[in-house]
């Protein structure tokens, strides 16, 4: 069986086919992929360059969790990102 990607667990709980248990349950018998991609976002360098911000956890390699904390820290950083920036188009 292959993993579910962050965003369709989103939808199946946004639909409320999966509850917040269920989410958990499927994080913690890792079949649920551990990254979200979406499209790069950018800001101007001031002379027409495209500079895109960026945060990882350092230390955090291969089989390692991430915790509670780091997911919160990592959505405030994506609300920053979203204030700040624009898709690249």
């Amino acid at each position: 069986m292959g993993r579910l990607t962050i965003q369709e667990v989103e939808e199946l709980r946004k639909d409320k086919i999966l509850d917040d248990e269920a989410v958990q349950h499927l994080q913690e018998n890792n079949l649920v992929g551990t990254r979200k991609r979406g499209k790069k976002r950018y800001m101007s360098d001031g002379n027409g360059g495209k500079i895109s911000p960026q945060m990882y956890f350092q230390g955090l390699g291969k089989g390692k969790k991430h915790t509670k904390d780091m997911l919160s820290l990592k959505e405030e950083w994506n609300t920053l990102v979203n204030k700040y920036t624009k898709e690249n188009k």
